[in-house]
């Protein structure tokens, strides 16, 4: 049987249901339909983003809507936040997305739309990006299902400063 194909969950009183269908040998046979579930075609992704200035704390207000916007986001487009959480330096969260979506679709959707919401509710943020990405260049998105270690999150930040030639500020 295919690890694709699930019959566990398939409710007793349905367990002999079947169809009876022809086959082209003119013979009927019986189906017995089963339950595929979706998860089956789904990827996690642990992902970051860093605000393009370091002075962009993500603290307060901004820290409270960023994970109901990117929830909302992920609802919008039919993926699933499994985790979110803001720190002051970074932005991280969990995603289950289809196969067929790629970490640049999903991450490009992200980071548009959160930079739009965050331009949208908070001016003086607009005023001071004069680009329409309130994110860094780059971001880290690794498949699987466990936030990342601090050290890793340091590392990741410390190089986006540094290919922004501000490690020396």
């Amino acid at each position: 049987m295919s690890p694709l194909i699930d019959t566990a969950e398939r409710p007793i009183e349905n367990a002999s249901y079947s169809e009876v269908v022809e086959v082209e040998s003119g013979q009927e046979r019986d189906v017995f339909p089963e339950v595929v579930h979706s998860n089956a075609y789904e990827v996690k992704y642990t992902c970051l983003l860093v605000p393009r200035f370091p002075a962009h704390q993500l603290v307060g207000d901004i820290a409270d809507y960023l994970p109901q916007w990117i929830q909302q986001i992920c609802i919008s487009h039919g993926w699933r936040l499994e985790f979110a959480e803001v720190s002051p330096t970074h932005f991280e969260w969990i995603i289950s997305v289809l196969v067929s979506v790629p970490p640049a679709r999903f991450m490009g959707t992200i980071t548009r739309q959160t930079s739009q919401m965050i331009f949208s509710e908070f001016g003086r943020l607009r005023r001071e990006v004069l680009s329409d990405e309130f994110w860094a260049k780059g971001y880290l998105v690794v498949m699987g299902d466990e936030p990342f270690p601090d050290e890793m999150i340091r590392k990741f930040v410390r190089m986006v400063r540094h290919q922004q030639g501000l490690d020396s500020f």
